[in-house]
């Protein structure tokens, strides 16, 4: 099985991670000298304002993925290099559930503390995970566990079924992500 490059993963995610923390911002522009109870006096309720704010993150994120994914792509038409389309589709898939966990964590995160202490536990919480996935990884390499052979074993289906899973369990987390975030809205004064 061919693997293709990792750099074209890279661009997808990174695109699509930095839109998502873009919809944050605009939380916090709005928290920025008290708006919130002039956008409250405009036709938006807290709970529409919440919704906007998960639908924007989505639409952005959406978007910046379908361009990391024709770039990504792109590049290997210029450089004519063979490229699994399916495996290449579905590995690039991994990253539409991932960051919709992601939206789902910080958008009730930055409600909830604002700007200044919501980065603060993202950048713990991502700096955790990251640790967490080292740790695992580096404990299956020393138990002599070869990470790419089981990659290259899971075939296209086991992808596919794990994305769908993965995007599942996102769907899920993001509609609690939303009930809880309606929640704090409607408890914030202002």
């Amino acid at each position: 099985m061919h693997h293709s490059n990792s750099d074209d993963y890279f661009i997808i995610g990174y695109l699509t991670f930095a839109c998502s923390i873009f919809v944050l911002s605009t939380i916090s522009y709005d928290e920025y000298d008290n708006c919130y109870p002039f956008l409250m006096t405009l036709p938006i309720d807290r709970k529409s304002y919440v919704k906007e704010k998960y639908l924007f993150g989505l639409l952005l994120g959406g978007a910046a993925w379908v361009l990391g994914v024709m770039m990504s792509l792109g590049s290997h038409i210029v450089g004519t290099q063979d490229l699994v389309y399916t495996e290449f589709l579905l590995m690039a898939t991994i990253y539409i559930p991932i960051f919709m966990i992601l939206l789902s964590i910080t958008i009730p995160f930055q409600l909830k503390f604002g700007g200044e202490k919501s980065r603060i536990v993202m950048l713990g919480t991502a700096g955790i995970v990251f640790l967490v996935v080292r740790f695992l990884i580096n404990q299956a390499e020393n138990m002599g566990i070869d990470i790419n052979a089981i990659g290259n074993a899971l075939s296209a289906v086991h992808i596919g079924l794990i994305n769908l899973a993965l995007i599942l369990i996102a769907v899920v987390g993001l509609f609690i992500s939303y009930v809880i975030s309606s929640a704090i809205m409607e408890k914030k004064d202002f």
